[in-house]
């Protein structure tokens, strides 16, 4: 018997399973078990463009066969800006001639020390920058490195989400390749951005 693992939501085949993989039904896909020679075999040799509901397999438009594609592409492109939003707000900021991580950790410190920095009568201020001693920071000093902080996470944040807007958007699988966490966004998106975040010196 050969497995057909399809998913549950359109039916589209995922793949083939001689041997290993998936046994029973998860959330969204469902396993069909059939004989071998039950499958034609121009669907054995190009399984992504057909779909099975457990009788018959339908050959898909190839309208959808492409948007399937690029919709695999453009959620792999997601994930990894993601990922690359996520390094760039903790790996930090530059603020005095010192570098200052923003991990989770990190933020909580930072953005606890300016909540005291902006208070009536603010306590000692001691921090440090990456690989620098523990010091004493002024409250005025102590507000402007959160306020870099903040809006260099709010600017990250927002990049990313309309970088994502503008993923979805696009209509091919050349122009969702070249997209990088560094490329310019287009009208209007950039402007936007600029609407929403000014990250300006």
């Amino acid at each position: 018997m050969i497995r057909i693992v399809t998913n549950k939501s359109d039916n589209h085949i995922l793949q083939f399973i001689g041997i290993g993989g998936p046994m029973s039904d998860t959330e969204t896909t469902k396993v069909h078990y059939i004989e071998p020679d039950a499958i034609p075999p121009e669907v054995i040799t190009d399984i992504t463009s057909y779909e099975y509901d457990g009788i018959r397999f339908t050959k898909l438009d190839p309208l959808e066969i492409k948007m399937q594609h690029i919709n695999d592409y453009r959620i792999q492109k997601i994930a990894s800006m993601s990922s690359m939003c996520n390094y760039m707000i903790t790996n930090g900021i530059d603020f005095n001639n010192e570098h200052y991580s923003l991990t989770s950790t990190d933020q909580i410190n930072i953005f606890r020390l300016g909540s005291e920095a902006r208070s009536e009568n603010p306590p000692t201020l001691i921090y440090h920058a990456d690989g620098k001693d523990c010091r004493v920071y002024t409250p005025e000093e102590m507000i402007s490195l959160v306020t870099k902080a903040n809006t260099w996470i709010s600017y990250n944040t927002t990049y990313y989400n309309l970088l994502k807007q503008y993923i979805n958007a696009c209509t091919t699988i050349d122009s969702i390749l070249a997209i990088n966490y560094f490329s310019p966004l287009p009208s209007p998106y950039s402007e936007e951005l600029s609407e929403m975040v000014d990250i300006s010196p």
